[in-house]
């Protein structure tokens, strides 16, 4: 049977059930996180990563097609545009047809640990345009969503501050190779043996 590169209903059912499950634990996280000023600020990306990873290795090895990548992206924005973040998901955009350059090669494994990797590492960076953009209005939504200016304060000082910005990227991209590292072994493991994927 010849290959093709069109969405089939299926695929595109697959494709938003597994991205929104993603968004879903990355929201989850956020928002358990914030029991914790370190593990909120410092540590959660890096987590948020790690365990969409797998997720994310299964619904690239699942459709096999381009795109994929781009539509998480994409549904990813969405959800900060809800939030008012407009220049969020503008950013959200460009790294999703970044990650789809790379994985424009092949979708081998390595290729896939390599895109999750490069995204964990700019996921970063909807915690920083915040601060760059508006941070006017950040401080103002946050207060009156319920947070303390001290956490506030401190937000903008781990991410203004080159020692804490290396930290949180590197454990950022520790967290998303080793994520996908471990889902596409996993993946092999369990799901392509079974003829799943």
């Amino acid at each position: 049977m010849k290959k093709t590169n069109k969405f089939s209903v299926r695929d595109i059912i697959t494709m938003v059930i597994l991205s929104v499950l993603i968004v879903i634990i990355q929201v989850v996280i956020n928002a358990v996180s914030m029991v914790n000023e370190f593990f909120s600020l410092v540590l959660s990306s890096g987590i948020v990563c790690f365990l969409s990873a797998p997720i994310y290795v299964v619904m690239i090895k699942k459709i096999k097609k381009p795109l994929v990548t781009f539509v998480y992206s994409t549904i990813l924005a969405l959800v900060y545009l809800m939030m008012g973040y407009w220049f969020i998901s503008i950013y959200l955009i460009i790294v999703g047809i970044i990650c789809e350059l790379i994985l424009s090669r092949s979708l081998s494994d390595k290729q896939i640990i390599k895109t999750w990797t490069f995204f964990s590492v700019a996921f970063v960076g909807t915690s920083i345009l915040p601060i760059l953009v508006m941070w006017d209005d950040y401080v103002k939504a946050s207060v009156q969503g319920g947070m303390t200016m001290e956490y506030i304060n401190n937000y903008k000082c781990y991410y203004t501050d080159p020692k804490w910005l290396i930290i949180i990227f590197a454990f950022a991209a520790v967290g998303g190779f080793l994520g996908s590292y471990y889902g596409t072994k996993l993946s092999r493991r369990h799901f392509d043996k079974a003829g799943v994927l």
